[in-house]
């Protein structure tokens, strides 16, 4: 009985990190950790959810904005795009 009721956790568990992560749209999890952040929880939980709860940055990564400091853009750089050689 204990591991059943183990493995129903487990997979719970397993079913709502796959739908907040891959299944929910950005914007949605986005309004559901600020509403979220209005609950007081433990602490670790508070800093994930205010990660979240942030607006996306320009690039759509989690990297450059990351920083205390904001980067400096890139400079333009041309593509050179060299053909496939045939065999």
């Amino acid at each position: 009985m204990a591991q059943e009721l183990l493995a129903i956790v487990l997979v719970a568990a397993c079913a709502a990190h796959a739908g907040w992560t891959l299944l929910l749209p950005a914007a949605w999890r986005r309004r559901m950790a600020q509403s979220l952040l209005r609950r007081h929880g433990p602490a670790p939980l508070q800093r994930r959810l205010q990660r979240t709860a942030r607006p996306p940055s320009a690039c759509g990564c989690d990297g450059c904005d990351a920083g205390s400091a904001r980067a400096a853009p890139r400079a333009v750089q041309p593509l050179h795009w060299t053909p496939r050689r045939r065999r």
